[in-house]
C-alpha cells in the first residue's frame, strides 16, 4: 500500500474528535488529534432532535476541522465521519448529517450501537497488548455507553446502552457535588439497566476493565499528574488532552482515590485539576461513578485506559478489511 493520510471525524454527543492517520503497508500511525467540545445532548437528548444552536455547534467545529485536514493535505474522499447516540436517536440526525456532507462533501456514517461497539473493540485491541484472557471493555459517551467483552481473538459479547454521561447527569445531578443519595439511586438504576451485561460477565468473567479515550483518558491524565507531578505531564498528554501513549494502567487504590477527588468536588474545582478539559467537568462525575458501579460490581482490579477508541477502531478495521 502506497502511504496516504486519512482523516476520521467522531460526531460525539458532547464533542467532536478529529484523527488525521498515515495509512502504510504497516498498518497506521495517528499523526494530529483534536477535540472540541459541542455539547450537543445538552437538551437535543431531551427534546429528540436536535436545535439550530447544536447544529451550528457542531458546524462551526467542522469548519476548524476542515482548516486542518486541509493542511495535511488529506483530500475530502479521504475523509470519514462517525456520528453516534445523538445523531442516531435524534428525530432530525439523518436530515443533520445530510445536510453536513453536503456542506462539506464528506462522508459521514450514523453507527449503530451494535457498529459502535465492534470499532471500539478494534481500536482497544489495536492499543493494548492483549492475551488470551477475556477483558470487559467500556466507552464512556455522552448518550450510550458500549461494553464488550473480548480476548486478542474475538469479541465474545457487546452491547450498546443509552445510559450516557450526559443522560445520566440530567437524571441523577441534582446537585454539585453529588449527593450520596444521587449516588445511591443511580446505582439501584445500573442495576437494572446493565442486568443484561451481568449475565455476561457471569458467562465471561473478565479479569480486568479496559476504556477507551474520551473520560478514561482524563481520568489518566489526573492520575499521572498526582502521581508523576505536573512538571512531566506534557510527556503524558498533549494540549489538547489526548494521550501521548497508547494505554495506561490504573490500579483500583488510585481509582478510588480518583473517585473521592472528583465526586466531592464541584465544577468549579473539579475545573482546576490539573488535566481536566473544560469541556469535560460536568460529566466526567458521571461518568466515574459509571466506571466506579462497574470495577465493584464485576470486582475488576485492574483498570486500562486505551487513548485508541471508535476512530483507531475504524482505521483498523478498515486495513484488515
Amino acid at each position: 500500500m502506497q502511504n496516504q493520510r486519512i482523516a476520521v471525524i467522531d460526531f460525539g454527543t458532547n464533542t467532536c474528535k478529529l484523527l488525521i492517520a498515515e495509512l502504510s503497508s504497516a498498518g497506521f500511525e495517528p499523526i494530529y488529534k483534536t477535540q472540541i467540545g459541542v455539547k450537543i445532548g445538552e437538551l437535543s437528548l431531551e427534546k429528540g432532535f436536535l436545535d439550530k444552536a447544536a447544529q451550528q455547534r457542531v458546524k462551526e467545529a467542522l469548519l476548524v476541522f476542515r482548516d486542518i485536514w486541509q493542511k495535511y493535505k488529506v483530500a475530502e474522499t479521504q475523509v470519514w465521519g462517525l456520528a453516534t447516540s445523538a445523531f442516531r436517536n435524534a428525530n432530525n440526525g439523518l436530515e443533520v448529517i445530510t445536510e453536513l456532507q453536503r456542506d462539506f462533501q464528506i462522508s459521514i456514517e450514523i453507527l449503530s450501537g451494535e457498529q459502535e461497539a465492534e470499532l471500539i473493540y478494534y481500536g482497544i485491541k489495536t492499543a493494548l497488548p492483549m492475551k488470551d484472557e477475556n477483558i470487559l471493555m467500556m466507552d464512556v459517551g455522552g448518550g450510550s455507553v458500549e461494553f464488550i467483552i473480548a480476548n486478542a481473538r474475538r469479541v465474545l459479547w457487546k452491547q450498546s446502552f443509552e445510559i450516557g454521561g450526559q443522560r445520566l447527569m440530567n437524571r441523577f445531578m441534582r446537585s454539585d457535588p453529588i449527593s450520596d443519595l444521587d449516588i445511591q439511586r443511580l446505582d439501584i438504576y445500573l442495576e437494572t439497566e446493565l442486568f443484561v451485561l451481568s449475565e455476561a460477565v457471569f458467562r465471561f468473567t473478565p479479569k480486568a476493565l479496559a476504556g477507551a479515550a474520551g473520560s478514561f483518558e482524563t481520568l489518566a491524565s489526573i492520575a499521572f499528574a498526582g502521581i508523576e507531578g505536573t512538571e512531566n505531564l506534557a510527556d503524558f498528554m498533549d494540549a489538547n488532552y489526548e494521550m501521548l501513549v497508547k494505554s495506561y494502567e490504573i490500579d483500583r487504590d488510585n481509582f478510588d482515590e480518583l473517585f473521592r477527588l472528583i465526586a466531592r468536588q464541584n465544577a468549579n474545582e473539579r475545573r482546576t485539576l490539573v488535566g481536566m478539559p473544560e469541556f469535560r467537568a460536568d460529566m466526567i462525575v458521571l461518568a466515574i461513578c459509571l466506571i466506579k458501579f462497574v470495577v465493584e460490581h464485576y470486582e475488576l482490579p485492574v483498570l486500562y485506559v486505551s487513548s485508541y477508541g471508535l476512530k483507531e477502531g475504524y482505521i483498523a478495521k478498515k486495513l484488515e478489511a
